[in-house]
């Protein structure tokens, strides 16, 4: 179980490290388009198309390490105020729902993009990007966060995520 979970921890920081390299471009590449609108009277025609394909990047790539280091969203009161059962009950309804979720999301993004590059689909604008490129971070971002949410479940019902407390 430790080399599978150094495997994850491993997937999951890299894919978080280049989630912060999306970020960094599309923050630059934002900044060139208001740079070039504004002074130069000259807006780009691609930057709201890779913004938007950088958002996805961002959403997917980012979640596995998210749940690792406890940053989403869940119900804290039932966890702050519930005791040792509370934190149980918290733990394991989060780490449940983010496992159904990632295993639908990652189902779902399969399919649409083999899909989308089975039939060669681009998008239907100036930089007609193969769908499936963008789309592929969906499935694996999905397959890191299903992957997390099992380790996370696994900890939980074995105790191990109480022990360092």
């Amino acid at each position: 179980m430790t080399a599978i979970r150094n495997m994850l921890e491993t997937f999951s920081r890299l894919l978080f490290g280049l989630c912060a390299l999306v970020i960094v471009a599309m923050a630059l590449s934002v900044t060139y388009e208001v740079a070039s609108r504004y002074f130069f009277g000259r807006p780009t025609i691609w930057v709201t198309e890779l913004a938007s394909y950088f958002l996805v990047a961002v959403t997917f790539l980012g979640a596995a390490w998210t749940l690792r280091n406890d940053g989403h969203i869940r119900m804290d009161l039932l966890r702050e105020t519930g005791g040792r059962i509370g934190q149980l009950v918290s733990d394991l309804a989060m780490f449940s729902i983010a496992a159904v979720v990632a295993a639908a999301l990652l189902w779902s993004g399969w399919h649409m993009t083999s899909a989308n590059y089975a039939f060669g689909w681009r998008a239907s604008t100036i930089l007609a990007t193969p769908l499936w490129l963008p789309q592929s971070l969906i499935p694996l971002g999905s397959l890191a966060l299903l992957l997390q949410s099992v380790i996370g479940l696994w900890d939980t019902v074995s105790g191990a995520r109480y022990r360092s407390e």
